[in-house]
């Protein structure tokens, strides 16, 4: 449904485009039903294709926070673009999700936990 890959036992998430209330919903179910309902809870979102996010998509992507943080597992934005990373910073989610420049560097934190 949305591009990834699997390196390892880690789930790395590429959307394209944006995330808006017209498939950020699309996209919770998607991860819960193919990863986390499945086992993986390790997971990086990566942004740096994302165009845009409203309001409702940063909600799924704090719903899916709770549920990885639940599991033990771990989470993290990883090179969000420009604008994205503005959004991130202005709603304060910056604060409580790991942010990554690249992919190989939030691997290696995933490693360490």
């Amino acid at each position: 449904m949305f591009p990834y890959r699997i390196e390892n036992d880690v789930v790395i998430l590429i959307p394209k485009g944006e995330l808006s209330i017209e498939n950020a919903h699309l996209f919770k179910k998607w991860v819960l039903d193919e990863f986390l309902n499945k086992g993986y809870n390790k997971i990086l979102l990566v942004l740096s294709d994302v165009e845009s996010m409203d309001s409702f998509s940063l909600g799924v992507i704090v719903n899916i926070l709770k549920s990885i943080n639940s599991t033990g597992g771990f989470f993290a934005v990883v090179s969000p673009s420009e604008k994205v990373e503005r959004i991130l910073e202005i709603t304060g989610l910056n604060r409580i999700v790991k942010i990554y420049d690249t992919i190989s560097e939030a691997l290696e934190e995933v490693r360490k936990s």
